[in-house]
């Protein structure tokens, strides 16, 4: 059992090390302020994902068992939203380029495989510990995610998106 643990967060961490790298790359990419603060944010956050695992990495290699730690949220300052953090550093409303936007797509897949991977694992665990870590880290990705799709609509359309928050609801 300990190793499949391990393998776990063995994979677990490449694929935080691999969105880590393509964060710190598309924010050198992008040209929106916007999206290059969302970009530096999910680089920074990942990081902190990879600290985590790597914590419990070898812990659960030393000990055979996992740990039974007290987790918390990312240690980031930031609002509860990446997104209304960085917009309210902007001053105007610019409409992204189609680069920024593709960039942004591909780190939603990203976060999105993120969610899916950590509520498998904890789907699949009766350890109480291990199943929090995960379903913690899965809350965290989807929060990304999420600040991500505000981000694309945003840049897609700065005018409808300012629109659609005035009204209060979404139209479907």
């Amino acid at each position: 059992m300990t190793d499949s643990r391990i393998a776990s967060l063995k994979e677990a961490l490449k694929m935080e090390e691999d969105g880590s790298l393509y964060y710190k790359e598309a924010m050198s990419r992008v040209k929106s302020k916007l999206a290059k603060d969302v970009f530096e944010f999910l680089m920074k956050a990942e990081l902190e994902h990879i600290k985590k695992i790597n914590h419990l990495y070898k812990s659960l290699s030393k000990t055979g068992k996992w740990p039974d730690l007290i987790l918390t949220r990312e240690n980031l300052e930031r609002p509860d939203n990446i997104f209304g953090k960085a917009m309210s550093d902007m001053d105007e409303k610019i409409k992204g380029s189609t680069t920024d936007i593709e960039a942004l797509r591909t780190s939603a897949k990203l976060e999105d495989d993120g969610i899916k991977y950590y509520q498998s694992r904890a789907d699949t665990t009766d350890e109480p510990f291990e199943k929090k870590f995960y379903l913690l880290m899965a809350q965290e990705e989807r929060e990304h995610f999420l600040s991500i799709l505000d981000t694309i609509e945003y840049l897609d359309d700065p005018q409808g998106y300012f629109s659609q928050r005035e009204r209060g609801t979404m139209s479907f």
